[in-house]
């Protein structure tokens, strides 16, 4: 979730990288292995400078994937205060 969340936010998928301290191809396999599950494609790999564009898929999907995302970061930060 919170690659998706940064590919969305950043819509370039070497930005979203560095911001969670992980390498490109990371991430890249990390999204096509969502889309696989999925069935569809989120995004569109755009051949200049690494960037992305959401698909009619992505923009149905991704804005409810970063809710996810944000729920999850949440709980990451708070889990000592859940106990």
């Amino acid at each position: 979730m919170r690659v998706v969340a940064a590919i969305y936010k950043y819509k370039n998928l070497s930005r979203a990288a560095e911001e969670l301290g992980l390498t490109s191809n990371y991430v890249n396999v990390t999204l096509l292995r969502l889309e696989e599950k999925l069935g569809c494609t989120l995004f569109s790999r755009r051949q200049r400078a690494g960037t992305i564009a959401l698909t009619k898929h992505g923009m149905i999907l991704a804005p409810k994937l970063k809710e996810m995302a944000d729920i999850y970061l949440w709980i990451l930060e708070n889990k000592e205060n859940i106990k």
